[in-house]
């Protein structure tokens, strides 16, 4: 009796665990010399961008969405993989920029890869800068595309 208890809790940690991973993907952008954040949230057919800042009066808002075709969705779970994101490394990071853009790439559900996340920061990495790119053709409004300053 005791070890079925125990195998539930464990079973329902681990799902409150996943439960808060994006379903596809999520990157977060953040504007260090401006204190400005820029987080992109994409789920099985759903596209969320969020902004929110360092200052005071400043919090987390959704400032677009859109659905997205089952198209769209396939092509991007696509080049997601296609990236082989278990080949990547988890960090890039340019230790001689203080001050700059640092992006996190937190990978969901429906891709195929045991890496949890990617932290950018100060570099330049070309296969991601595509993947930046692609999520970008799926904003349809250029004021919420990632624009590094």
């Amino acid at each position: 009796m005791n070890k079925k208890i125990l195998n539930l809790i464990l079973l329902l940690i681990l799902l409150s665990c996943n439960s808060n991973k994006p379903e596809i993907i999520q990157v977060n952008h953040y504007f260090g010399g401006t204190g400005f954040h820029l987080k992109y949230e994409i789920g099985n057919n759903n596209l969320i961008i969020k902004t929110n800042c360092d200052f005071e009066d400043c919090s987390e808002k959704i400032v677009y969405e859109r659905k997205l075709s089952k198209t769209e969705t396939k092509e991007l779970i696509n080049k997601i993989n296609f990236l082989q994101p278990d080949t990547l490394k988890n960090e890039y990071i340019n230790e001689y920029i203080l001050d700059g853009i640092y992006t996190e790439i937190n990978f969901g559900k429906l891709i195929d890869t045991n890496k949890n996340k990617v932290i950018i920061q100060n570099e330049n990495v070309s296969s991601l800068d595509s993947l930046n790119k692609y999520i970008d053709k799926l904003v349809l409004e250029n004021k919420y595309k990632f624009k590094p300053l």
